[in-house]
Protein backbone atom coordinates (compact mmCIF):
# COMPACT_ATOMS: atom_id res chain seq x y z
CA UNK A 1 0.00 0.00 0.00
CA UNK A 2 3.05 2.16 0.84
CA UNK A 3 3.66 2.44 -3.20
CA UNK A 4 0.07 3.38 -3.89
CA UNK A 5 0.43 6.31 -1.10
CA UNK A 6 3.89 7.38 -3.34
CA UNK A 7 2.00 7.56 -5.99
CA UNK A 8 -0.75 9.60 -5.16
CA UNK A 9 1.00 12.30 -3.49
CA UNK A 10 2.92 11.98 -6.62
CA UNK A 11 -0.13 12.76 -8.64
CA UNK A 12 -2.64 14.38 -6.88
CA UNK A 13 -0.27 16.43 -4.59
CA UNK A 14 2.83 17.26 -7.02
CA UNK A 15 5.23 15.85 -4.68
CA UNK A 16 8.21 13.44 -5.20
CA UNK A 17 7.64 10.17 -3.20
CA UNK A 18 9.05 6.76 -2.99
CA UNK A 19 8.24 3.77 -0.61
CA UNK A 20 10.83 1.18 1.24
CA UNK A 21 9.10 -2.16 0.97
CA UNK A 22 10.88 -4.81 3.44
CA UNK A 23 10.15 -8.20 2.01
CA UNK A 24 8.75 -9.73 4.83
CA UNK A 25 6.32 -7.26 5.02
CA UNK A 26 5.11 -7.07 1.04
CA UNK A 27 1.13 -8.51 0.07
CA UNK A 28 1.68 -8.17 -3.54
CA UNK A 29 2.04 -4.32 -3.39
CA UNK A 30 4.92 -2.82 -5.72
CA UNK A 31 7.65 -1.29 -4.13
CA UNK A 32 10.17 1.27 -5.16
CA UNK A 33 13.12 -0.46 -2.95
CA UNK A 34 12.82 -3.68 -1.67
CA UNK A 35 14.91 -4.90 1.19
CA UNK A 36 15.26 -8.28 1.32
CA UNK A 37 15.47 -9.77 4.61
CA UNK A 38 18.97 -10.01 4.80
CA UNK A 39 19.45 -6.19 3.80
CA UNK A 40 17.84 -5.31 6.74
CA UNK A 41 20.04 -6.64 8.73
CA UNK A 42 23.20 -5.97 7.17
CA UNK A 43 24.99 -2.62 8.06
CA UNK A 44 26.20 -2.03 4.91
CA UNK A 45 22.56 -1.27 3.56
CA UNK A 46 21.63 0.84 6.62
CA UNK A 47 24.71 2.83 5.74
CA UNK A 48 23.54 3.66 2.35
CA UNK A 49 20.08 4.16 3.72
CA UNK A 50 21.61 6.56 5.61
CA UNK A 51 23.40 8.13 3.06
CA UNK A 52 20.41 8.56 0.49
CA UNK A 53 17.54 9.34 3.02
CA UNK A 54 19.52 12.74 4.73
CA UNK A 55 20.84 13.61 1.02
CA UNK A 56 17.32 13.22 -0.58
CA UNK A 57 14.61 13.27 2.05
CA UNK A 58 12.62 15.85 3.44
CA UNK A 59 9.54 13.77 5.13
CA UNK A 60 9.63 9.76 6.74
CA UNK A 61 6.24 8.38 6.90
CA UNK A 62 6.48 4.98 9.14
CA UNK A 63 4.35 2.33 8.57
CA UNK A 64 3.55 0.67 11.90
CA UNK A 65 6.80 2.58 13.61
CA UNK A 66 9.17 0.29 11.42
CA UNK A 67 12.83 2.00 10.87
CA UNK A 68 14.07 3.71 7.91
CA UNK A 69 18.00 2.64 8.46
CA UNK A 70 17.00 -1.45 8.77
CA UNK A 71 18.53 -2.74 11.69
CA UNK A 72 21.39 0.07 12.01
CA UNK A 73 20.12 1.83 14.86
CA UNK A 74 18.36 -1.53 16.39
CA UNK A 75 14.96 -1.63 13.72
CA UNK A 76 12.51 1.14 14.95
CA UNK A 77 12.06 4.37 13.90
CA UNK A 78 12.16 6.05 17.28
CA UNK A 79 15.95 4.73 17.05
CA UNK A 80 16.66 6.81 13.76
CA UNK A 81 14.70 9.51 14.74
CA UNK A 82 17.54 11.01 16.84
CA UNK A 83 19.42 10.97 13.61
CA UNK A 84 16.49 11.89 11.24
CA UNK A 85 16.03 15.23 13.49
CA UNK A 86 19.23 16.41 12.91
CA UNK A 87 19.05 16.52 9.77
CA UNK A 88 15.70 18.31 9.29
CA UNK A 89 13.98 14.80 8.38
CA UNK A 90 10.31 15.23 9.64
CA UNK A 91 8.63 11.94 10.92
CA UNK A 92 5.08 10.17 11.10
CA UNK A 93 4.00 7.13 12.07
CA UNK A 94 0.78 5.20 10.07
CA UNK A 95 -0.98 2.00 11.41
CA UNK A 96 -2.78 -0.20 9.89
CA UNK A 97 -4.57 -2.76 12.40
CA UNK A 98 -3.18 -5.13 14.35
CA UNK A 99 0.09 -3.32 15.01
CA UNK A 100 -1.52 -0.07 17.34
CA UNK A 101 -5.63 -1.82 17.89
CA UNK A 102 -5.59 -2.80 21.43
CA UNK A 103 -7.54 -6.23 22.42
CA UNK A 104 -8.93 -4.99 25.32
CA UNK A 105 -10.62 -1.65 24.59
CA UNK A 106 -11.61 -3.21 21.13
CA UNK A 107 -13.33 -6.16 23.30
CA UNK A 108 -14.64 -3.40 25.04
CA UNK A 109 -16.47 -1.35 21.70
CA UNK A 110 -16.92 -4.18 19.87
CA UNK A 111 -19.59 -7.20 20.44
CA UNK A 112 -18.04 -9.62 18.40
CA UNK A 113 -14.43 -9.17 18.93
CA UNK A 114 -11.85 -12.19 18.22
CA UNK A 115 -10.29 -11.15 21.11
CA UNK A 116 -12.88 -11.61 23.59
CA UNK A 117 -13.00 -15.90 23.69
CA UNK A 118 -10.21 -16.89 21.06
CA UNK A 119 -11.20 -20.07 20.09
CA UNK A 120 -7.55 -21.62 19.66
CA UNK A 121 -4.70 -22.48 21.88
CA UNK A 122 -3.14 -20.24 18.64
CA UNK A 123 -5.22 -17.69 18.23
CA UNK A 124 -4.87 -17.22 22.62
CA UNK A 125 -1.58 -16.88 22.22
CA UNK A 126 -1.50 -13.97 19.47
CA UNK A 127 -4.07 -12.25 21.33
CA UNK A 128 -1.58 -11.94 24.35
CA UNK A 129 1.21 -11.01 22.33
CA UNK A 130 -0.98 -8.53 20.58
CA UNK A 131 -2.21 -7.27 23.99
CA UNK A 132 1.83 -6.53 25.00
CA UNK A 133 2.96 -5.04 21.69
CA UNK A 134 0.04 -2.77 20.96
CA UNK A 135 0.57 -1.31 24.64
CA UNK A 136 4.36 -0.96 24.34
CA UNK A 137 3.59 1.01 21.19
CA UNK A 138 0.67 3.17 22.61
CA UNK A 139 3.48 4.34 25.50
CA UNK A 140 5.82 5.05 22.27
CA UNK A 141 2.54 7.20 20.49
CA UNK A 142 1.53 9.01 23.36
CA UNK A 143 5.00 10.27 23.63
CA UNK A 144 5.52 11.07 19.44
CA UNK A 145 5.31 14.46 18.78
CA UNK A 146 4.96 14.50 14.72
CA UNK A 147 1.92 13.64 12.92
CA UNK A 148 -0.31 10.08 13.57
CA UNK A 149 -2.07 8.32 10.81
CA UNK A 150 -4.24 5.19 10.24
CA UNK A 151 -5.67 3.37 6.96
CA UNK A 152 -9.00 2.48 8.65
CA UNK A 153 -11.44 4.52 10.35
CA UNK A 154 -11.60 1.95 13.43
CA UNK A 155 -7.98 2.97 14.48
CA UNK A 156 -9.08 6.22 15.89
CA UNK A 157 -10.67 4.29 18.78
CA UNK A 158 -6.90 3.91 19.55
CA UNK A 159 -5.29 6.67 18.27
CA UNK A 160 -7.75 9.10 18.68
CA UNK A 161 -5.37 11.92 17.69
CA UNK A 162 -4.86 10.47 14.19
CA UNK A 163 -5.60 11.48 10.67
CA UNK A 164 -7.32 8.82 8.51
CA UNK A 165 -5.69 8.15 5.35
CA UNK A 166 -8.02 5.89 3.26
CA UNK A 167 -5.98 2.84 1.08
CA UNK A 168 -5.69 3.09 -2.33
CA UNK A 169 -7.36 1.36 -4.98
CA UNK A 170 -6.55 1.11 -9.07
CA UNK A 171 -10.02 2.26 -10.03
CA UNK A 172 -9.28 0.88 -13.54
CA UNK A 173 -7.84 -2.16 -12.71
CA UNK A 174 -10.64 -3.40 -10.74
CA UNK A 175 -13.49 -2.26 -12.55
CA UNK A 176 -12.33 -3.33 -16.18
CA UNK A 177 -13.75 -6.56 -17.60
CA UNK A 178 -16.15 -7.13 -14.46
CA UNK A 179 -19.62 -8.30 -15.21
CA UNK A 180 -22.79 -7.70 -13.93
CA UNK A 181 -23.31 -9.31 -10.99
CA UNK A 182 -26.24 -12.03 -9.70
CA UNK A 183 -27.22 -13.14 -13.01
CA UNK A 184 -26.25 -16.41 -12.57
CA UNK A 185 -28.74 -18.69 -10.79
CA UNK A 186 -26.68 -19.56 -8.34
CA UNK A 187 -24.20 -16.45 -7.37
CA UNK A 188 -20.66 -17.19 -6.24
CA UNK A 189 -19.80 -15.82 -2.88
CA UNK A 190 -16.18 -15.22 -2.38
CA UNK A 191 -14.37 -14.61 0.85
CA UNK A 192 -10.34 -14.10 0.74
CA UNK A 193 -9.10 -13.97 4.36
CA UNK A 194 -5.64 -12.91 4.62
CA UNK A 195 -5.56 -14.09 8.79
CA UNK A 196 -9.09 -15.58 9.35
CA UNK A 197 -8.77 -15.09 13.20
CA UNK A 198 -9.19 -11.60 12.42
CA UNK A 199 -12.06 -11.88 9.87
CA UNK A 200 -14.23 -13.92 11.78
CA UNK A 201 -14.20 -17.17 8.88
CA UNK A 202 -14.94 -19.49 11.40
CA UNK A 203 -17.53 -17.80 12.77
CA UNK A 204 -19.80 -17.38 9.44
CA UNK A 205 -18.30 -20.31 7.07
CA UNK A 206 -20.90 -22.79 8.96
CA UNK A 207 -23.75 -20.78 7.68
CA UNK A 208 -22.04 -20.22 4.32
CA UNK A 209 -21.54 -24.12 3.80
CA UNK A 210 -25.15 -24.55 5.14
CA UNK A 211 -26.11 -22.12 2.15
CA UNK A 212 -24.29 -24.37 -0.32
CA UNK A 213 -25.43 -27.58 0.86
CA UNK A 214 -29.01 -26.14 -0.37
CA UNK A 215 -28.08 -25.00 -3.47
CA UNK A 216 -27.99 -21.40 -2.86
CA UNK A 217 -24.67 -20.26 -3.35
CA UNK A 218 -21.52 -21.29 -4.67
CA UNK A 219 -18.42 -20.65 -2.03
CA UNK A 220 -15.62 -19.92 -2.59
CA UNK A 221 -12.65 -19.76 0.00
CA UNK A 222 -9.28 -18.23 -1.21
CA UNK A 223 -6.13 -17.74 0.59
CA UNK A 224 -2.82 -16.82 -0.20
CA UNK A 225 -3.90 -15.72 -3.30
CA UNK A 226 -1.57 -13.11 -5.15
CA UNK A 227 -2.58 -10.54 -6.21
CA UNK A 228 -2.64 -10.49 -9.87
CA UNK A 229 -4.72 -13.16 -9.61
CA UNK A 230 -7.28 -12.07 -6.87
CA UNK A 231 -8.30 -8.99 -9.50
CA UNK A 232 -10.18 -11.76 -12.06
CA UNK A 233 -11.18 -13.91 -9.01
CA UNK A 234 -13.14 -10.86 -7.37
CA UNK A 235 -13.99 -9.61 -10.85
CA UNK A 236 -16.14 -13.36 -12.00
CA UNK A 237 -17.51 -13.17 -8.48
CA UNK A 238 -21.28 -12.04 -7.78
CA UNK A 239 -20.98 -11.48 -3.72
CA UNK A 240 -17.81 -10.46 -1.56
CA UNK A 241 -17.44 -11.16 1.74
CA UNK A 242 -15.15 -9.27 4.35
CA UNK A 243 -14.41 -8.28 7.79
CA UNK A 244 -16.84 -9.88 10.14
CA UNK A 245 -15.34 -9.73 13.60
CA UNK A 246 -13.16 -6.36 13.78
CA UNK A 247 -15.97 -4.20 13.01
CA UNK A 248 -14.10 -1.97 9.74
CA UNK A 249 -13.87 -1.99 6.09
CA UNK A 250 -10.64 -2.87 4.76
CA UNK A 251 -8.55 -2.97 1.20
CA UNK A 252 -10.93 -6.10 -0.12
CA UNK A 253 -14.44 -4.33 0.73
CA UNK A 254 -12.67 -1.52 -1.35
CA UNK A 255 -11.53 -4.16 -4.10
CA UNK A 256 -15.06 -5.23 -4.33
CA UNK A 257 -16.91 -2.36 -4.31
CA UNK A 258 -14.45 -0.72 -7.14
CA UNK A 259 -15.33 -4.07 -8.71
CA UNK A 260 -19.58 -3.78 -8.55
CA UNK A 261 -19.63 -7.03 -6.59
CA UNK A 262 -22.17 -6.89 -4.07
CA UNK A 263 -19.91 -6.22 -0.68
CA UNK A 264 -20.98 -7.70 2.42
CA UNK A 265 -19.21 -6.74 5.92
CA UNK A 266 -19.58 -6.39 9.70
CA UNK A 267 -18.89 -2.59 9.68
CA UNK A 268 -19.83 -1.32 12.76
CA UNK A 269 -21.69 1.90 13.18
CA UNK A 270 -19.17 4.49 15.16
CA UNK A 271 -16.72 3.32 12.06
CA UNK A 272 -19.65 4.29 9.75
CA UNK A 273 -20.50 7.58 11.28
CA UNK A 274 -16.65 8.61 10.26
CA UNK A 275 -17.02 8.45 6.60
CA UNK A 276 -18.99 11.50 5.17
CA UNK A 277 -20.97 9.21 3.21
CA UNK A 278 -22.88 6.19 3.15
CA UNK A 279 -20.86 3.42 2.56
CA UNK A 280 -22.21 0.86 -0.28
CA UNK A 281 -21.78 -2.74 1.15
CA UNK A 282 -24.55 -4.32 2.96
CA UNK A 283 -24.18 -4.71 6.42
CA UNK A 284 -24.18 -8.59 8.38
CA UNK A 285 -22.60 -9.85 11.34
CA UNK A 286 -21.89 -13.78 12.15
CA UNK A 287 -25.09 -13.87 13.43
CA UNK A 288 -26.98 -12.28 10.56
CA UNK A 289 -25.10 -13.25 7.92
CA UNK A 290 -27.32 -16.40 6.50
CA UNK A 291 -30.61 -13.78 6.61
CA UNK A 292 -28.40 -10.88 4.39
CA UNK A 293 -27.52 -13.19 1.47
CA UNK A 294 -30.97 -14.92 1.53
CA UNK A 295 -32.06 -11.35 1.22
CA UNK A 296 -30.21 -10.49 -1.90
CA UNK A 297 -31.54 -13.62 -3.15
CA UNK A 298 -34.95 -12.74 -2.83
CA UNK A 299 -34.29 -9.38 -4.26
CA UNK A 300 -31.49 -8.86 -6.62
CA UNK A 301 -32.23 -5.77 -8.46
CA UNK A 302 -31.94 -4.39 -4.87
CA UNK A 303 -28.50 -5.66 -4.02
CA UNK A 304 -27.22 -4.62 -7.66
CA UNK A 305 -28.79 -0.98 -7.50
CA UNK A 306 -26.18 -0.89 -3.70
CA UNK A 307 -23.12 -2.71 -6.04
CA UNK A 308 -23.81 -0.02 -8.56
CA UNK A 309 -23.08 2.69 -6.27
CA UNK A 310 -19.48 1.23 -5.14
CA UNK A 311 -17.82 2.54 -8.16
CA UNK A 312 -18.54 6.08 -6.99
CA UNK A 313 -17.70 5.76 -3.20
CA UNK A 314 -14.23 4.24 -4.02
CA UNK A 315 -13.48 7.19 -6.71
CA UNK A 316 -14.51 9.45 -4.20
CA UNK A 317 -12.52 8.17 -1.08
CA UNK A 318 -10.15 5.55 -2.71
CA UNK A 319 -8.69 6.47 -5.83
CA UNK A 320 -5.92 8.32 -4.07
CA UNK A 321 -7.22 12.17 -3.95
CA UNK A 322 -8.23 11.97 -0.70
CA UNK A 323 -4.88 10.04 0.58
CA UNK A 324 -2.62 12.62 -0.87
CA UNK A 325 -5.16 15.05 0.91
CA UNK A 326 -4.66 13.53 4.46
CA UNK A 327 -0.99 13.88 3.75
CA UNK A 328 -0.24 16.97 2.14
CA UNK A 329 -0.78 19.44 5.15
CA UNK A 330 2.18 17.70 6.66
CA UNK A 331 4.57 16.87 3.43
CA UNK A 332 4.17 20.89 3.01
CA UNK A 333 4.70 22.00 6.37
Amino acid sequence: MGYAWARAVEQYAGIRARNIQKKSYAFGYGSDIKAEDQDWVDPLWGLARVADTLDSVTHVLSESGLAVFGRLNGGQLADDLPELRRAGVRGALLFHGSDIRSPDRHIELYRHSPFRDPATVEDRELTEVLRAKTAEMAKWVADFDGPVFVSTPDLIDDVPQATWLPVVVDLDQWTAGARTPLEREVPVVVHAPSRPFMKGSDLIEPTLRDLESRGLIEYRRLEHIPQAELVGVVQDADIVLDHFVIGNYGVMTCQAMAAGRVSIANIDRRVRDRVPAQIPTLQADPDTIGEVIESVLADRDAARAVAATGRAFVREFHDGRKSAEALEPWLRG
